[in-house]
């Protein structure tokens, strides 16, 4: 190797801190649901959001659009069938489009709704992205049966 690039590389690692403390720093921030409603901030944008089970139905409540914000919510256990229904809403005049799609290829579709609903079968791992362009919550849903989870509104 040439004087040149040995001198080229040690200067690019002394841009670079390649640590593990600085990969460390870049863990993704959880939010942990309980029995009780839920109301994510634009300072949750980002985060992931774990469902916890309930024993009567609650909400989740999305901040208003702005653009970049995002959220990927997941069911934290399985529905039992007695357990209460989540129901994800957005604020008035913020629309929720797009698409719920289940492991079976069954969907729902999601146009102009204001809730997202899913009931107490909901399984463990069904996925919910939320992504805001400032005008509209774009969802992608991954569930294991989209039979259990509703659009309204």
């Amino acid at each position: 190797m040439s004087k040149r690039s040995v001198n080229l590389l040690r200067k690019i690692k002394g841009d670079f801190n390649v640590s593990a403390a600085n990969f460390a720093a870049q863990k993704r921030g959880v939010v942990t649901t309980t029995d009780a409603a839920k109301t994510l901030v634009a300072g949750d944008s980002g985060k992931l959001v774990v469902l916890a089970q309930a024993t009567a139905s609650r909400v989740l409540t999305l901040p208003s659009v702005a653009s970049g914000l995002s959220f990927e919510i997941v069911c934290g256990s399985d529905g039992d069938g007695a357990s209460g229904a989540w129901v994800i809403t957005s604020a008035d005049g913020d629309d929720l489009d797009g698409f719920v799609i289940g492991r079976t290829g069954t969907g729902v579709d999601i146009d102009a709704a204001d809730t997202l609903t899913g009931d107490a079968n909901v399984e463990l791992g069904d996925r919910v992205t939320l992504l805001s362009d400032g005008t509209t919550w774009f969802v992608t849903a991954l569930v294991n049966d989209a039979a259990d989870w509703t659009a309204a509104g």
